[in-house]
């Protein structure tokens, strides 16, 4: 009986680590945040960024002490987001965003799948044994 409930632990703890990766997979690339600031750099957003994406960009700002204390970005960011609140458009056509892991640019998929392959692997071996 307690082998089995072990076994339920781990599936559980894994699926609530899955979870956890799967939020990381729809946040936004750093590539895409760094296109974000340099087009702020300019004082003014040209580009059709979506809401989610400027807000990465102001979370980016917020843990980046150098690149909130020596630009303008912040203010660039909040007048953009607010513009959006008015009936700006908001959508980014033809940029996908979700799949890879944050700030890395790993497929989530291959993760996720090598995280279960590794769970899986050690149960067969723990059971073998």
């Amino acid at each position: 009986m307690t082998m089995k409930r072990s076994i339920l632990t781990v599936l559980l703890v894994a699926l609530v680590a899955s979870l956890a990766f799967a939020g990381v997979a729809s946040a936004t690339s750093q590539s895409t945040i760094d296109a974000i600031l340099s087009d702020a750099a300019s004082g003014t957003l040209d580009g059709d960024w979506s809401k989610a994406d400027v807000q990465a960009a102001l979370a980016f700002l917020e843990s980046d002490p150098l690149s909130k204390q020596y630009s303008d970005y912040e203010a660039v960011l909040e007048a953009y987001l607010a513009g959006l609140g008015s009936g700006g458009s908001g959508s980014q056509p033809g940029v996908a965003s979700g799949g890879n892991l944050a700030f890395t640019g790993a497929d989530i998929l291959v993760a996720l799948s090598a995280g279960i392959g590794l769970i899986g692997g050690g149960l067969f071996l723990r059971r073998r044994s």
